[in-house]
């Protein structure tokens, strides 16, 4: 298994693994948006994608964006019709029902005790935001996770990154648990969860 930066070779195998694990961004399952995601992490802007690479078949992959307001503002100025899409898929998602249960009890010892000192997607330069981590069904529960995290923080630091903000739904108490083994702080935000992960010097 290989961990490396995803390349505009990978937009194919990257996009067809999207589609496959139903991915969404800013809400939004979009192909289009997908699509887009795709092409921004091939050109190592402000899109940062890390992918597990098994004998040259994508089985994970993790991706981010940095600088997220300037990001976003900027994604409505060249794709206004993706943009409108995502608002749509917003708007759908608040009237429809939530489909997953919230988190158990067993998620309370792993969260930080006291209030999140960061608000959600205001980080400046420095500050990278998780869009997507994820593994493929069949490659599942064999330490992808933590190996994509492990090469994604080592990329970023490189980059100038030093915090990385990750939103985890209130169901997914195996994402916590993730967060939390490769050193994420897990708060609590009444939407779920927020994890933060601070970048030390260690990791270049």
């Amino acid at each position: 298994m290989i961990f490396r930066e995803a390349t505009a070779a990978d937009q194919g195998p990257l996009f067809e693994l999207l589609s496959r694990m139903r991915v969404s961004f800013a809400g939004c399952a979009s192909s289009t948006v997908q699509r887009l995601m795709c092409r921004e992490a091939s050109r190592r802007r402000e899109v940062r994608c890390v992918v597990a690479d098994d004998g040259g078949a994508l089985v994970g992959l993790v991706i981010a964006v940095s600088n997220p307001r300037r990001y976003w503002r900027r994604f409505v100025i060249r794709h206004p019709m993706a943009t409108l899409f995502i608002l749509i898929s917003r708007l759908r998602s608040k009237t429809s029902p939530l489909d997953k249960e919230p988190s158990d009890q067993t998620v309370q010892p792993l969260l930080e005790p006291g209030p999140n000192e960061h608000e959600w997607g205001a980080g400046g330069p420095n500050v990278a935001v998780i869009q997507f981590i994820g593994v493929a069904a069949e490659a599942r529960r064999s330490g992808i996770g933590a190996g994509l995290y492990e090469a994604f923080f080592k990329l970023v630091a490189s980059a100038g990154i030093t915090r990385v903000d990750a939103h985890i739904e209130p169901w997914n108490v195996a994402s916590v648990r993730l967060h939390r083994r490769v050193g994420y702080r897990v708060f609590n935000d009444g939407s779920g969860f927020y994890a933060i992960r601070e970048l030390g010097h260690g990791l270049q």
